[in-house]
């Protein structure tokens, strides 16, 4: 059995810099993931995380999954399979942009928009299934009016669509107080 030993001076710190840098590398590890900060933009820290993850963290999940699949499963029933996910890494920036352009093409739902910010939804009956538009105003039904879903739900002029999550977060929080 050989050991293989490296031996830094003090003084020779780029040498090591490399060798903790090719030892990452050959696990698959950024060096944003093993706690290394390099100074780079916010979306290259974003974009090394999902890397890693997709790439290096989920195929060994996989190959877990597989073994305790083998192992584990048939103890609880046939035809059974044990799945591991890594939870994804998604950078908010890309999201709200995404949503932004939908809402802008009108092609995103209310119920659907409600869904990705985790609210629950509003249902047809309440508007749910009409396209979200930021262009137009929406109109306002007092309890006597009977409702008329030919117009889409949208955020009143001047507001955008960050500051109408949040006046609706606050309102949640200030009702759920009482």
């Amino acid at each position: 059995m050989s050991v293989f030993v490296v031996r830094f001076r003090q003084d020779d710190n780029a040498s090591f810099v490399e060798f903790r840098d090719a030892i990452l590398a050959l696990h698959g590890v950024p060096g944003i993931a093993a706690g290394i900060s390099d100074g780079g933009s916010y979306a290259a820290f974003y974009a090394s995380l999902k890397q890693f993850i997709s790439l290096t963290v989920q195929p060994i999940l996989d190959l877990l999954a597989e073994d305790d699949t083998e192992h584990l499963a048939p103890q609880f029933g046939r035809n059974l399979t044990i799945e591991i996910e890594a939870t994804q890494i998604d950078d908010p920036d890309l999201l709200e942009k995404r949503l932004a352009t939908d809402i802008r093409a009108q092609i995103i739902k209310v119920d659907e928009l409600r869904a990705i910010r985790g609210l629950p939804p509003l249902g047809p009956e309440n508007g749910g299934n009409q396209i979200v538009s930021a262009d137009r105003k929406q109109p306002v039904h007092s309890e006597s009016q009977t409702e008329d879903h030919t117009t889409a739900p949208s955020l009143p002029s001047g507001k955008n669509l960050m500051d109408a999550l949040h006046l609706r977060a606050d309102s949640a929080l200030v009702n759920g107080a009482n």
